[in-house]
């Protein structure tokens, strides 16, 4: 007990006697960005890829605009080009564990969303213009930019040619399209592609024909009609659309391209007659 009583009196005379003290912990508020996608160096982001942006806090909506989430282009360093998206805010919930976010898509300047170009790369920027909702106010800690690079896109290829590479016995007369120089109707040569192509790889002056100018263009036309007997090429119209509804060509539906010769000594396919149609692959 004597110990004790000596061990007390050794405490309170070094200052050792307990009291209250006060302390205050420092409570980091800052808004910062927890999650983007696709995320950061993405290789293989999807051309229709959903671009989020997650935050620790909720943020003030009116504060998203176009100033402080934009997107830009970036595959050329030396030409950057703004995308023109529109952000949406979503608040959190977290019964559900969804943090607060704000979501991107690109469209094309009328609101209607528009898919990423193949291979594109793309850069994301939130500026510390955004704020989040108080008490305190806050914005951003920082800027935050993102970079992904969008998917490379599928092979093109042919997936029907009519009349067929090595068709024989091919009917003369396959009356499927008029054609102002052969009055009584003329042999189409049908070509149907997995997707859209780029006409003017085709038609190299965009005038809806095919001759001589496309042949000898500074980048030749990829296409090549020629009577395989004589050696020389067949003049003719050419014609892009749809496979389903004759519509314009667009991305990632079937697009059928028609040549119809222009010429009267092939309105239609001569008896015996040996014609080439060749496509490079450009």
């Amino acid at each position: 007990m004597k110990k004790l009583s000596t061990l007390m009196m050794l405490a309170t005379a070094f200052g050792f006697a307990c009291s209250d003290q006060q302390f205050t912990t420092n409570v980091d508020l800052s808004l910062r960005v927890i999650h983007i996608s696709p995320s950061g160096n993405s290789e293989s982001a999807p051309i229709d890829a959903s671009i989020e942006v997650s935050f620790n806090q909720e943020i003030k909506e009116t504060t998203v605009t176009s100033e402080t989430v934009f997107l830009e282009d970036v595959t050329d360093m030396n030409h950057i080009v703004n995308v023109p998206t529109s952000s949406v805010y979503l608040p959190g919930n977290q019964d559900a564990g969804r943090a607060p976010r704000v979501t991107v898509t690109p469209n094309n300047n009328s609101g209607t969303p528009t898919p990423l170009g193949y291979s594109r790369l793309y850069r994301l920027t939130l500026t510390t213009g955004i704020e989040r909702v108080g008490p305190p106010d806050g914005t951003l800690v920082a800027n935050v930019q993102s970079v992904f690079r969008v998917v490379d896109p599928p092979p093109l290829y042919v997936l029907l040619r009519v009349p067929g590479p090595d068709d024989v016995q091919v009917p003369r007369a396959t009356t499927l399209q008029a054609s102002t120089a052969c009055p009584d109707g003329s042999s189409m040569q049908t070509v149907v592609f997995s997707e859209s192509v780029k006409q003017a790889q085709i038609d190299t002056d965009g005038d809806g024909v095919w001759n001589a100018t496309d042949r000898s263009a500074a980048t030749p036309s990829l296409l090549q009609v020629e009577d395989r007997d004589t050696g020389l090429p067949i003049d003719g119209s050419l014609a892009f659309h749809r496979e389903a509804d004759l519509t314009e060509c667009v991305e990632d539906t079937p697009c059928v391209l028609e040549f119809v010769p222009t010429s009267l000594a092939y309105c239609r396919w001569q008896y015996s007659q040996a014609v080439g149609v060749t496509l490079d692959g450009g």
